[in-house]
């Protein structure tokens, strides 16, 4: 499948809102074919899970990637996705899905630390 993860997650308090960054393994990554390297379609969706694993929000986002080995000889080991979703009361633990054009999924899940 597609190898993911959250790499880390900040609470905005003013805007209400968690912004994460994901890393992709690129070699994970299924790419169509064209005279440019390739270039790939992924969709991540970023769940707000509560303590009892139900879901309060989520944010889908669509991320178009293009391989142009030619013009890149240091091929990147990962790509950095941004993908940010509403803060709710109650969050518990964020849930990251990835799934490429050819259908391949990954996920990730990170624990939010809970605040006294």
């Amino acid at each position: 499948g597609v190898r993911a993860t959250l790499a880390s997650c900040a609470i905005d308090e003013t805007a209400l809102q968690i912004n994460c960054k994901a890393l992709v393994a690129t070699d994970s990554i299924s790419y169509d074919a064209d005279q440019n390297g390739g270039t790939a379609s992924l969709i991540a969706v970023l769940v707000v899970l509560d303590d009892k694993d139900r879901s309060i929000t989520n944010t889908v986002e669509e991320f178009k990637l293009t391989d142009d080995v030619a013009a890149n000889q240091t091929k990147l080991n990962a790509v950095a996705l941004k993908v940010s979703v509403p803060f709710k009361k109650g969050t518990r633990t964020l849930r990251l899905v990835v799934r490429d054009s050819s259908g391949r999924i990954g996920s990730s899940e990170l624990v939010i630390p809970t605040r006294s």
